[in-house]
């Protein structure tokens, strides 16, 4: 019975999310698999999220955590990596604090780890949903994004196809064996794109697998990381030099 052989330690960032973050919480206490912790990162909110952490704290006790950041706030890559040392699962999910999963997400992962030893990190395809205007743009830069793009039904190599570009469409999609989280850089020097060199360094260590179904809905809104970068750099450029840097790592292995 996985439900008791298996723990999930579950990472959510979280800043400034006081007004979405229940949903990403309910998505979790809601899965149909039950043995999972949360951890909680919060960089240094300032509105109530923590607050409402804390309610949830106080419903699941020993179920959830909260860490927070009290320092300036650092970003994404630093609070996935405050949160793995955190960890205590055989498994480590992530999940964005302004995201959602569906009910089932964690148990079909789960039991491809378990039919697929040679496996370590599971990720899905996800469903966009959230503001209109920025929805239809969001679309439209995924499907160009990727348009070519063939991912091999069972388990695959994926520094074959990481150097060009990042298959995982959301971080919130990720399932990790744990001990190959040992020891990965969790630096904040790829900005939005730290997924992408996550995945590079992992790609050394293990084999991917494609579960080709929206388990996950991803949230799109102005306030989001990914919006707010845009509006303040030159995103095509900055998207060639991490692009460059990711290659010139992998032809050194």
């Amino acid at each position: 019975n996985l439900e008791f052989i298996d723990k999930v330690s579950i990472v959510l960032p979280s800043y400034n999310q006081e007004w979405c973050i229940s949903d990403s919480i309910d998505s979790i206490i809601n899965q149909t698999y039950g043995n999972w912790e949360l951890i909680v990162i919060d960089d240094s909110s300032s509105d109530k999220t923590r607050d409402i952490v804390k309610q949830y704290i106080k419903k699941y006790p020993g179920k959830i955590r909260l860490i927070k950041k009290d320092k300036d706030k650092r970003g994404l890559a630093s609070s996935y990596g405050v949160g793995i040392k955190e960890c205590t699962g055989d498994y480590v999910a992530f999940l964005e604090g302004d995201d959602i999963w569906k009910k089932d997400n964690l148990i079909n992962k789960l039991i491809i780890f378990q039919n697929h030893l040679d496996v370590g990190c599971v990720f899905s395809n996800v469903q966009s949903f959230g503001e209109s205007e920025l929805l239809i743009q969001r679309n439209e830069e995924v499907s160009y994004f990727f348009r070519d793009l063939d991912i091999p039904s069972g388990p695959f190599d994926m520094k074959k196809l990481i150097s060009d570009r990042l298959p995982v469409k959301s971080f919130s999609s990720v399932v990790v064996r744990r001990e190959l989280l040992n020891g990965l850089d969790f630096s904040n020097d790829y900005d939005i794109w730290f997924d992408w060199w996550f995945h590079t360094q992992l790609s050394l260590l293990c084999k991917y697998l494609y579960l080709n179904e929206k388990t996950v809905k991803w949230r799109v809104h102005s306030s989001s990381y990914f919006e707010d970068y845009k509006r303040n750099n030159d995103i095509r450029n900055r998207y060639s030099l991490i692009q460059k840097r990711i290659q010139d790592y992998l032809s050194n292995k």
